[in-house]
């Protein structure tokens, strides 16, 4: 699953970072635990904390909500083409 329909869906966000993902999402400000070539012990503690604090959980996927209207949305996507 990519992080626009995590997004979309309001679930945490947990990935490798791919080079995409460093250069054009990790910029914009969305809260993902992500790793590279292997998952740390800080990694799964990162993790372990995500899903045992809903509260945490729903902010995360609320502000990545958010942010993937703001940059992906159909919206965004048309005023782009438009202009």
């Amino acid at each position: 699953m990519n992080v626009s329909v995590s997004a979309y869906y309001r679930r945490p966000v947990i990935m490798e970072a791919y080079e995409i993902f460093k250069c054009d999402i990790q910029p914009k400000g969305f809260k993902v635990i992500w790793f590279e070539d292997f998952i740390s012990r800080e990694i799964v503690e990162d993790v372990q904390k995500i899903l045992c604090n809903h509260e945490l959980a729903i902010e995360w996927a609320e502000k990545n909500y958010q942010l993937g209207c703001r940059y992906y949305s159909y919206q965004t996507l048309e005023k782009k083409l438009v202009t």
